[in-house]
């Protein structure tokens, strides 16, 4: 694969070069004689095949996963979020201990290993809001909550252009990769203006279903706003929103 450079940029197929643009700019790549057909019967293209099928076991669970939660990821997500989402579940169907490969499946007891994921790779929450977030995931109640101690907006966030507040956000879904069902809820709190003075302590909490079986899901994360005549309006550019998966429970 190649990039293609100069002030002439072409989209389309010359010969056996095919030119297209994608997130990383235009690049052109050459057509492979390989024919679909093939690439699914030939013995040789086993391990192609394989990978192909966990590839996309995985990407089916990472959409049942953003759409648990899709208005919440929505406004806090890069363009990459869906692929990069995709390739940390594709970790976590790779460390299946029992499936035989390109059989190996999410095994919940696995899922912590998206603790730590941010949706917007651009702006990491741990950067844009520098204060602790206590997250409690009480699985017997159905209760997944956040809680920050009182801060100073002025000192704790990497404030967006034009922003007047934030509000911080939280998330909870319960998830069945199984059988591909999920209950969610998300909450937010009131507007915080960005200035120097100290806020008062923030608990927000969702719930799901009690003493539930399956995955858990608890996500943080900031919203900027701008204030026109005494109301928060979200920035258009949701490029500063951060948002990140702070806690998983898998049993």
């Amino acid at each position: 694969m190649a990039k293609q450079k100069g002030f002439l940029k072409l989209i389309g197929t010359y010969g056996d070069v095919t030119f297209v643009q994608t997130a990383d700019g235009f690049i052109a790549k050459q057509k492979t004689s390989v024919t679909k057909s093939r690439l699914m019967t030939d013995p040789s293209f086993i391990r192609t095949r394989e990978n192909m099928a966990e590839f996309g076991t995985a990407g089916k669970a990472a959409k049942l996963l953003r759409n648990s939660m899709l208005a919440t990821i929505k406004a806090a997500s890069d363009p990459r979020a869906s692929s990069r989402l995709t390739g940390y579940m594709s970790k976590v169907v790779k460390a299946d201990p029992t499936g035989a490969r390109g059989q190996r499946k999410v095994v919940q007891a696995n899922l912590d290993m998206l603790k730590g994921f941010n949706f917007n790779g651009q702006n990491m929450l741990n950067e844009v809001f520098n204060t602790p977030i206590t997250a409690t995931i009480d699985r017997p109640g159905g209760k997944l909550a956040i809680d920050i101690a009182s801060f100073v907006p002025s000192a704790v966030v990497t404030p967006a252009q034009g922003a007047t507040h934030i509000r911080i956000i939280s998330a909870g879904a319960e998830v069945d990769f199984d059988g591909e069902t999920y209950v969610s809820q998300a909450t937010v709190s009131d507007p915080i203006p960005l200035n120097a003075v100290p806020t008062a302590n923030i608990h927000l909490e969702n719930q799901v279903t009690a003493a539930s079986t399956k995955g858990l899901f608890l996500l943080a994360g900031i919203q900027f706003c701008q204030e026109v005549n005494g109301v928060a309006y979200p920035l258009s550019n949701l490029s500063f929103n951060a948002l990140s998966i702070v806690e998983v429970s898998v049993s």
